[in-house]
């Protein structure tokens, strides 16, 4: 099946057999010619009207004005181009029928490619007036629609036009219309570049097969100068002769450039020398490069003879200028960066230099170059470097790249790139191999061999004009890219969306790279914004409204693109519109208002914060101050009291009379209630500045009660009272609690229900709490009990329940049940009371306290041996103060009492001058006391090593024992001390 469409836009339609025919509606068959037979193998479209069949046996027209008319085949016709060119199959040859004369057209299959002619099937022209064709058997073929305007000289051997060497060497112009070649065979022509056909005038001696150029030139008198393999040949055409002098380089290889100056001179460059001849032979001046000036190592080097006697070289150093009078060449003021590979003079005198991305003009004035120019990639000059320049005569520069040829023209300010996409047959331009004829022609030797020729001057752009679409149209929105079709405008877009993307795409054959894109946004853009060969604009967010998008494109040279459209609508969202923003408004006064009145009650809240925490901050200072203060006035009582309870004690155990041990007692009573009076407002104060400290270990609550059943049972006989214990828990329970805290409490609960029992018992009794949690401990008397007054008042500080009989029940503190209640809740417990007038009253302590196994349990302390007989008389140093004498003194007392011999330092420095080691057993001192400039716990352990110590402190803060522990000392006592807990404290030391 094949498919055309005619001049007046008719579809046809052609099957094995048949012809159809589109009317619009449907498809008409149309007959057939007399003699035509099936198959139809291709058809296609006349410019002049109507369709053109190929079967098996012959073609016809049809459609056209003449009607169908068979011919028996012969050459097959297979399209006729825009320009009104006929292209026929004949055979194996393809036909060009133009101006009533038949031109052959030869069709080379490719390397690889099936064997025998190339059969071409069927031919299209495209839009931009290119020809494809499709052969049976090798692939597709493409001819320009620029094809006429260059002419492509292959590298044959026989007689025809062409070269007759692969590679063309070296080149020179020779007169209007021909060209001197030095071909890689070693041949050298004379070419006639109108009819493509030369004569090999001379053989010159060439080193193997290589590219790299040899030296041609053509002087004044029209004789030709050929430098190659370590040989300079001479040929004068008129007189038919030929001389040959060794050029002395010392080797055959290498490139070798050519230049004659208009005084005759001849100038070579080699990678080893730079060489001056004279027109009769003569060598003048032969140097290596570095001894004039240049750059070694250089391979290809260019020189020029400029029509105003100045000799010019390229160099890496850039473009040098030789001086005569110190015969080298030497870099010119005002020239720029970088290397240079090719120089050409233009007809005004300029210099154009060749650099890497780079073509500059200069122009030489008073010994300084001047840059008149600078084409580069900002122009659009590609990033590479040419190898070959030259200037024609309208000023515009050509140069000769692996991409093709370059045009650069000044006056327009546009870059232009000659490759196969605009249909030059060849590719890349060989290094010295670019001229200009006497005509205006250019020739460059290429490297897929042969020549490329072209008049500047026959250049046409393509007339057609290119095709722009749109091709893609995305937006980010909340993160995320989404595109936008555009097939139905207007396309519809929010104030929301950001980086607006529009993509375009231009149609057709061309560098990408050298396409030109114009954006202008309507009512934005003052002008045309050019975005170069990057086909998309990019739009950071466009307001709301409605607006007009064009957009036109163009090849580089080409003509314009049809303006495109785009109409963008951009939706404002609800809070920009007139409504919204009233809305939003007064959200925002409401807001305000209402961040006013926050704010109002906030500043309201920070200043009763500030005044809370003012407040709570005095009171934490004025709670350190009052346990500072009572702790001082702890100790400042302790150092008295020490005396008082020591003595008393003493005296007791002496025979006195009944009166004297009656006073004596009273006086120890009174000792102890202000010790107790001291301790409880200490604990008051710890529990107020919340800095009570709790020390839970695992303790055995049988033992506990035991020991307070020992302590208090001779009380509870003084006045004829039962006290008993009892518990349901298991022998041997352990828990895990602050054992001293809970010691404390049961003694103030035990001794109130003691002190204010006059006839009964007293119980303790101890059971584990709810689910078997925790322990609930009970104290209950037979007392007088209490009303519901007293129990609201039982907890408060320094306040007491008024007892019937004043004198019979002495008053206490009134911290007792307020500290017992405190340290309660500060072990995570409560203390909760049961008392009804009459019938007695009940304390319950329920404390949070997890049981143990009976392994946990510590073991039981040992017990202190008798305060009267020691186990072993001990030799004791006591280290007090002595500015407390009398509690130095009594310590004493109660030591010597227990059978120890005791030694009292009166003066501690010269003491610990003049060391005693002893031998001692025990010292007794005060950690905090200072000897000789330091505290006297850090200067015990080296004075005498391995004694044991026990420290005596009337400190009262909670820390005084950890302190003591930490000085290195064994035991502890606080003052005042008694018998007992003296002997305590020697026995556990």
């Amino acid at each position: 099946m094949a498919l055309a469409r005619d001049s007046a836009g008719a579809l046809w339609v052609a099957q094995a057999a048949s012809l159809w025919q589109w009317d619009g509606a449907r498809l008409a068959r149309v007959a057939l010619p007399a003699g035509s037979a099936a198959p139809i193998h291709s058809l296609w479209a006349d410019p002049r009207g109507g369709i053109e069949v190929t079967s098996a046996h012959g073609t016809w027209a049809t459609g056209g004005a003449a009607g169908a008319h068979f011919r028996p085949l012969g050459a097959r016709s297979v399209l006729r181009s825009a320009d009104g060119v006929l292209w026929q199959q004949q055979g194996a040859a393809l036909l060009r029928q133009e101006a009533g004369a038949a031109l052959p057209w030869t069709l080379q299959p490719a390397p690889g490619t099936a064997p025998g002619p190339v059969v071409i099937r069927q031919a299209l022209e495209d839009r931009n007036g290119d020809l494809w064709w499709v052969s049976e058997q090798h692939g597709v073929w493409w001819l320009s629609a620029r094809w006429r305007q260059f002419t492509a000289l292959p590298a044959t051997a026989d007689s025809g036009s062409g070269t007759g060497s692969h590679y063309v060497l070296g080149l020179a112009a020779s007169g209007m219309h021909h060209a001197w070649v030095a071909g890689s065979r070693g041949h050298l022509q004379r070419l006639d570049l109108r009819t493509g056909r030369g004569r090999d005038v001379l053989r010159f001696p060439h080193a193997g097969v290589s590219a790299l150029p040899v030296g041609v030139a053509e002087d004044a008198q029209g004789r030709v100068w050929v430098a190659s393999a370590d040989r300079l040949l001479r040929h004068d055409p008129q007189r038919r002769s030929q001389r040959e002098w060794g050029l002395g380089l010392g080797t055959d290889q290498g490139p070798v450039h050519l230049q004659i100056c208009a005084n005759g001179d001849v100038w070579l460059a080699h990678p080893g020398a730079i060489q001056r001849w004279s027109t009769d032979g003569k060598r003048l001046h032969s140097a290596a490069p570095q001894q004039v000036g240049l750059r070694q190592d250089v391979l290809l080097r260019q020189l020029l003879c400029t029509r105003d006697g100045e000799i010019w070289a390229t160099d890496p150093q850039g473009v040098m200028r030789w001086s005569v009078a110190r015969e080298r060449f030497e870099p010119v003021p005002g020239d720029g960066d970088g290397t240079v590979s090719a120089i050409a003079e233009a007809d005004d005198g300029t210099l154009w230099v060749s650099r890497l991305g780079s073509l500059e003009q200069y122009r030489l004035a008073q010994g300084r170059l001047h840059r008149e120019r600078r084409v580069g990639a900002a122009e659009g000059y590609p990033q590479l470097r040419a190898n070959a320049l030259v200037v024609g005569a309208d000023g515009v520069a050509w140069a000769g790249a692996a991409r093709g040829v370059l045009r650069v023209d000044p006056h327009a300010g546009e870059v232009g790139v000659l490759d196969t996409a605009q249909g030059v047959p060849v590719q890349e331009v060989l290094p010295q191999r670019l001229l200009r004829l006497g005509s205006g022609a250019l020739v460059a030797g290429v490297r897929e061999g042969g020549l490329l020729a072209f008049d500047p001057r026959a250049l046409r752009a393509p007339a057609t004009v290119p095709v722009l679409v749109l091709d893609a149209m995305s937006r980010r929105r909340h993160g995320r890219v989404i595109q936008v079709p555009i097939a139905a405008p207007p396309v519809i877009l929010g104030t929301g969306d950001r980086h607006v993307r529009v993509a375009v795409n231009l149609l057709g054959r061309g560098d990408p790279d050298r396409i030109q894109y114009h954006f202008r946004l309507l009512g934005h853009d003052p002008a045309w914004v050019d975005t170069g060969p990057v086909a998309q604009r990019l739009f950071t967010r466009l307001p709301a409204g409605e607006h007009s998008l064009l957009v036109k494109a163009r090849h580089a040279g080409g003509p314009w693109s049809a303006v495109r459209q785009l109409t963008l609508r951009v939706v404002p969202r609800w809070w920009e519109t007139t409504t919204g923003r009233i809305a939003l408004a007064a959200a925002i006064c409401a807001a305000l208002m209402g961040g006013a009145r926050l704010h109002y009650r906030r500043q309201r809240r920070r200043a009763q914060r500030r005044q809370a925490r003012a407040r709570r901050l005095r009171a934490e200072q004025d709670s350190m101050q009052r346990t500072r203060f009572l702790a001082e006035l702890g100790r400042q009582v302790r150092t008295p009291l020490t005396p008082v309870l020591g003595w008393s004690e003493l005296l007791l155990q002496s025979p006195l009379s009944g009166v004297q041990r009656e006073q004596v007692g009273s006086l120890q009573q009174a000792g102890h209630h202000l010790l107790q009076l001291m301790d409880d407002a200490l604990d008051l104060a710890g529990i107020e500045s919340g800095r009570l400290r709790l020390h839970p270990a695992p303790f055995v609550l049988v033992e506990v009660m035991r020991e307070l059943h020992a302590l208090l049972l001779p009380v509870a006989r003084r006045k004829a009272l039962l006290l008993h214990w009892t518990s349901t828990l298991p022998a041997g329970a352990c828990f895990h609690g602050d054992v001293q805290r809970l010691r404390q409490i049961l003694l103030n609960l035990l001794g109130n229900a003691l002190k204010f029992t006059a006839h009964g018992q007293v119980s303790l009794s101890a059971r584990t709490g709810p689910e078997d949690r925790g322990l609930v401990l009970c104290v209950s008397d037979t007392g007088p009990g209490m009303s519901q007054a007293q129990v609201r008042g039982l907890f408060q500080r320094f306040s007491q329940v008024e007892a019937s009989d004043p004198a019979a029940h002495p008053g206490g503190s009134g911290l007792g049940l307020a500290i017992s209640r405190d340290l309660a809740h500060a072990m995570g417990g409560r203390l909760n009371v049961d008392s009804q007038r009459g019938r007695g009253t009940q304390l319950q302590l329920t404390l949070p306290w997890p049981a143990l196994a009976p392994a946990a349990a510590p073991p039981a302390p040992r017990r202190a041996a008798s305060a009267s007989v020691p186990s072993r008389p001990l030799r004791v140093m006591v280290l007090l103060p002595a500015t407390e004498p009398d509690a130095v003194e009594v310590v004493c007392a109660l030591l010597r009492s227990q059978g120890h011999r005791v030694v009292a330092v009166e003066n501690a420095d010269a003491w610990v001058r003049d060391v005693d080691p002893g031998p001692w057993d025990l010292i007794a001192a005060d950690p905090d006391m200072l000897v000789a400039g330091g505290r006297l716990s850090a200067r015990l352990p080296w004075l005498w090593p391995g004694v044991r110590r026990v420290a005596f402190t009337p400190r009262a803060d909670a820390c005084a024992e950890r302190d003591a522990r930490a000085g290195g000392f064994d035991g502890f006592l606080r003052l005042p001390v008694t018998g007992a807990r003296l002997a305590a404290a020697v026995a556990g030391a």
